[in-house]
Formats: structure tokens, C-alpha cells, sequence
């Protein structure tokens, strides 16, 4: 369900940054995406509303520094942003899709992975378990 106005400005009070009307719309924009956008998806949405291309990415950078938005890197060297809540709150919960054709990334929120180590493998530690990416064709590149 995308932010409204409100909500949106309520989200940035709780952070450090201000309330500036690109961080707001940058937020209502990515609430109402269904997968990760990247800085040209949201300039082709905001851009012909007045605001700056630069000015855009800055908001990008500043409210991922500040924990309202996560960043991904899939694989392609594009940086896609999804708001820091709901099913991105902790992304991996959940795989990310990624056309290896048309570039597409769909959010498998749904789906559930299972990762088993064998004791014949040799083991290996991790703190942290941040991304699981998919990689294939989607429907439409197939036809």
C-alpha cells in the first residue's frame, strides 16, 4: 500500500533528515513499487514532477544512510532501492528475481529457500546472510 504524504513525512521525522519534498515523493514512489527500482525508474517518474536528477540520487544515498531505504546490487552493477520496511525490512527473508535478458527484478517474497550443508563439505562462516538472487529468463524474453 503506497505512503501517503503524511505517512511519508512521518517516516522521515523519525530519521535525522529532513522533510524536503524529494525525500516524500521518493518515498511514496517506492512504496507503491512491486520490486527494487533503480535512480532512471524513479527520474522518469519524478523528474517531469520538477524535481532534479541529482537531487533524486542524493535522497537515494542520504535515506539509505539513514536505514529508510535498502539498496541492492544484483549482479549488475545498478543500484535498486526499496523502502526499509514491510517485505525489504529484511530482504533476506525473502529472493530477488533477475532477468538475465531485459534485466527485470521481481521480489519472490512468497517463496521459501532452504540451504542444507553437508558434512562432507567444507564449512565456512558468515555473519550475516544479506541477498539471495536468482538469475534466469523471465516469461516475457522466453517467447
Amino acid at each position: 500500500m503506497p505512503l501517503s504524504v503524511d505517512e511519508a513525512r512521518q517516516l522521515l521525522g523519525e530519521s535525522p533528515l529532513r522533510r524536503t519534498p524529494c525525500r516524500v515523493a521518493v518515498l511514496q514512489h517506492l512504496s507503491s513499487a512491486d520490486r527494487p527500482l533503480n535512480h532512471a525508474d524513479l527520474c522518469a517518474e519524478l523528474i517531469p514532477l520538477g524535481f532534479e536528477k541529482s537531487t533524486i540520487y542524493r535522497c537515494l544515498v542520504e535515506m539509505t544512510q539513514a536505514g529508510l531505504l535498502r539498496r541492492f546490487e544484483l549482479g549488475d552493477h545498478v543500484w535498486r532501492f526499496a523502502l526499509n520496511q514491510g517485505s525489504h525490512k529484511d530482504s533476506s527473508t525473502h529472493p530477488h528475481f533477475v532477468c538475465i535478458d531485459c534485466g527485470q527484478v521481481v521480489c519472490l517474497s512468497q517463496a521459501e529457500v532452504r540451504i542444507t550443508f553437508h558434512r562432507d563439505e567444507p564449512s565456512f562462516a558468515f555473519s550475516e546472510l544479506t541477498d539471495i538472487i536468482l538469475r534466469g529468463h523471465c516469461q516475457e524474453c522466453r517467447k
